[in-house]
């Protein structure tokens, strides 16, 4: 073996031995990502230990009990919580939010639609109401999007705000700018005792009424958990159009708030 065969080969178990440096990290975990240069030849790498999700525990028949009266907080154990939205858990707050909230409540609205088809031919609408500082969240089958013959809708709206607290005080209705909306928020503060200022969201800007929309996505979730659940204990698959499903509305947003 000539010299030039020896330095590459010693080049070579350099190399070898600065890749068995890298992979040892302490205790197994990440190892600080490095570059070695050796001859021309880069080594460079990050290990990261592999994420294995638990197996879910097994819990006690009082738990079981407990969890099943509301569903929340989601638990991986139950199968309604898993079959309603199981990539859907609920993730803890970020701290130093409730510092950020503005001291005028904001009352944002939205219409949303609990199935695609639905949503796809504008029929049997529902209206969401947010209140982003309390995180109160309420919502009602209106039937129809607009004003017209939607006072008994304002009415349930207006006496879910007052239990909020919001009877005599100022608040602030936001919405984005579709005319059904603006149009219905507007009446609804004729019905309130308080100061009510409007707003709209920018054209385009979804993120701006992303609150409501988020809330909207949360209770669609616990309507599916709750009616999962249901379904395993009388043993039928309830229609869309049972009356039934009014109250589980009513219920998901109860045990949420």
């Amino acid at each position: 073996m000539d010299g030039a065969d020896l330095e590459e080969n010693q080049a070579d178990i350099d190399v070898q031995k600065r890749n068995e440096r890298l992979y040892q990290g302490k205790n197994g975990d990440k190892v600080q990502e490095e570059e070695a240069e050796s001859d021309g030849k880069i080594v460079h790498d990050e290990v990261r230990k592999p994420v294995i999700m638990r197996t879910p525990r097994q819990p006690t028949k009082e738990e079981v009990d407990t969890h099943n009266i509301t569903h929340i907080p989601y638990r991986d154990w139950c199968p309604f919580c898993v079959l309603g939205c199981g990539c859907n858990r609920h993730h803890a707050k970020v701290g130093g939010e409730a510092a950020m909230r503005d001291t005028c409540p904001n009352i944002a609205f939205d219409y949303w639609f609990l199935n695609d088809e639905d949503r796809k031919q504008e029929q049997n609408p529902l209206i969401m109401m947010k209140d982003s500082n309390t995180e109160a969240m309420w919502a009602v089958p209106c039937g129809k999007k607009g004003s017209v013959g939607q006072e008994w809708v304002m009415k349930v709206l207006n006496n879910e705000l007052e239990s909020w607290g919001h009877a005599n005080n100022k608040v602030i209705f936001k919405s984005d700018q579709e005319f059904s909306i603006v149009d219905f928020k507007a009446k609804l503060a004729g019905y309130r005792l308080g100061e009510t200022s409007l707003e709209e969201s920018p054209k385009g800007e979804s993120e701006s009424n992303g609150v409501v929309e988020n809330s909207i996505r949360i209770i669609k979730n616990r309507i599916r958990v709750l009616k999962c659940e249901l379904e395993h204990h009388i043993q039928y698959k309830i229609p869309a159009d049972k009356d039934v499903l009014q109250w589980l509305i009513q219920w998901a947003c109860t045990s949420y708030n």
